[in-house]
């Protein structure tokens, strides 16, 4: 039964894939034929060649592990679409098996529906790098999560390791490795007020707080040094160094990308270098706000073509209940442990919202503001699991089926239908590059 069930979930998940692989049929849409340069150049280059900044490695690593010299770009553009779909297949299995081993199985068969055929199985078909960054992103996540509750020196080590491969994929993951570093500000303080802390707990609290930085710095070492010869940066990326401080993409291309900002540091006066101050200087708070709003409309019509604002909002109504509902056992106090967990959520949910959000005039496309996805899901799960709302445990149908079962069979309704929406009709029809 279970195998049944499984071969039809892989079915449908390659069905919605088959038909968004056709859809994606020009390699030069998007940033699809600079990915399948890079990858070509890094195959010429004996892996040496690391961009020009713009694009991380990683990704074009992967794809060129399966390029030779004989493929057309056609034929290397639709094989790199097909080993795409085999990075989303493994991302998704080990999701699966976090997710039913962790949470409750009735979230977890929605969440993983959500995430497969909504919002996977769109993006695994194309040469692009977001699907990878995704999975190392949402597992590095999970695990930070879990090195805050049970500190082991191995998990930080693992977490280290897992931001620097998805730094390598994309270049945000940084963010989450300064918010969980800080995050141990948080049980410092509290020790220090409460005048307990002594020379060996701060020596673990640092530990658990630096080692991650430490290798994550090694792991990039290499290609910081590069930046730093090349552009005069260690940490500089085109996007995140000077794009974001554009107002458009026009404004973009203009500026920094006309000065050679992919060779080296863009030729232009100091003056006209972007950069956060300058923004600052010449705008209002009324522009910083108009830009804010302006993107997260923009942002939300673009992800309701998914189906996911209905399970955004459902989720948010969901933690806000479980936050209602109080701590178990009816615990009137937050304990150190969970407090440091609380604020880093927040931290990291409202940087990552804002950030992309604020990106958006740039890109033009949810797929930077996407990685928060997975990791809205699990924290969802965590708290359904954890902080059960006390109202919705009640009978509604007898003794048999609570009022969780009745929400949980509209949310599953509405899932299945938008599921075979995808697969019918929109799969084939739209295209979910951008």
């Amino acid at each position: 039964m279970i195998a049944a069930s499984l071969a039809a979930c892989l079915f449908l998940y390659l069905h919605i894939s088959s038909q968004q692989f056709a859809v994606n049929n020009k390699l030069k849409r998007t940033d699809q034929g600079a990915y399948l340069e890079f990858a070509k150049r890094a195959y010429e280059s004996g892996f040496t060649y690391t961009g020009g900044r713009a694009r991380m490695p990683l990704f074009p690593w992967l794809q060129a592990l399966f390029y030779s010299p004989e493929m057309s770009d056609e034929a290397f553009f639709a094989q790199g679409k097909q080993v795409n779909i085999a990075i989303s297949l493994v991302a998704l299995a080990t999701l699966g098996c976090l997710f039913f081993s962790q949470l409750p199985r009735l979230y977890a068969v929605y969440a993983l529906a959500v995430i497969s055929y909504l919002f996977f199985a769109l993006k695994a078909p194309y040469f692009q790098a977001e699907i990878l960054y995704y999975a190392l992103f949402a597992f590095a996540f999970i695990l930070s999560i879990n090195a805050i509750q049970k500190p082991r020196w191995y998990k930080t080590v693992g977490l280290g390791l897992l931001l620097g491969l998805a730094q390598y994929s994309k270049a945000s993951a940084i963010l989450c490795l300064a918010l969980y570093s800080c995050s141990y500000l948080v049980p410092f303080a509290l020790e220090f007020g409460n005048q307990r802390l002594n020379a060996r707990e701060l020596l673990r609290m640092a530990a658990h707080a630096l080692a991650p930085v430490f290798i994550f710095t090694l792991l990039l070492s290499p290609y910081f040094i590069e930046s730093k010869q090349r552009y005069g940066q260690y940490l500089y990326n085109v996007s995140t160094t000077l794009y974001i401080w554009y107002d458009s993409w026009d404004e973009v291309k203009a500026g920094a990308r006309a000065a050679g900002d992919r060779e080296g540091w863009p030729n232009l006066p100091d003056e006209e270098i972007p950069s956060l101050a300058k923004y600052l200087a010449e705008r209002s708070a009324g522009d910083i706000l108009n830009r804010f709003s302006t993107s997260l409309h923009r942002f939300l019509q673009s992800i309701n073509w998914y189906g996911l604002p209905f399970h955004i909002c459902v989720g948010i109504l969901l933690l806000v209940g479980c936050l209602a509902s109080g701590l178990p056992g009816g615990q009137n106090r937050i304990s150190r442990a969970d407090l440091h967990l609380c604020l880093y959520l927040m931290a990291f949910f409202a940087a990552y919202s804002l950030s992309t959000i604020w990106y958006w005039p740039i890109v033009q496309a949810p797929r930077v503001t996407l990685m928060i996805l997975i990791p809205f899901f699990w924290v969802l799960g965590l708290a359904l699991k954890s902080l059960p709302i006390a109202s919705l445990e009640k009978p509604a149908i007898g003794n048999a089926l609570t009022r969780w079962h009745v929400i949980y069979a509209l949310v599953y309704l509405v899932t299945f239908f938008q599921i075979y929406e995808m697969a019918a009709f929109r799969s084939a029809e739209n295209y979910a590059g951008g």
